[in-house]
């Protein structure tokens, strides 16, 4: 081989290298982006998730507040009862 033609197949190597890098390089942050997506994504649902147990926490904790309530008054009323009872 002559001369000018290893120079040929070194530029022709470096220019496939260069392009083998980018495309390399295009492909690693394409999928960077897909697992940034893909990792806002389920941060989203866990907030979501998150917001959604305490609501419902909220809710079991009023209903609880109000049955103990309830258990209250019905308590007095039953001890009101029993006294007019006893009354008569």
């Amino acid at each position: 081989m002559k001369l000018k033609d290893l120079e040929r197949l070194r530029l022709a190597l470096e220019r496939k290298t260069e392009t083998e890098i980018d495309e390399f390089k295009k492909e690693w942050e394409r999928e960077r982006e897909i697992e940034r997506r893909h990792f806002d994504q389920r941060k989203r649902q866990l907030e979501e998730d998150t917001y959604m147990f305490n609501l419902q926490k909220e809710r079991l904790l009023k209903a609880e507040e109000d049955r103990n309530r309830l258990d209250i008054d019905s308590s007095k009323l039953k001890q009101d009862r029993d006294k007019m009872l006893i009354d008569l």
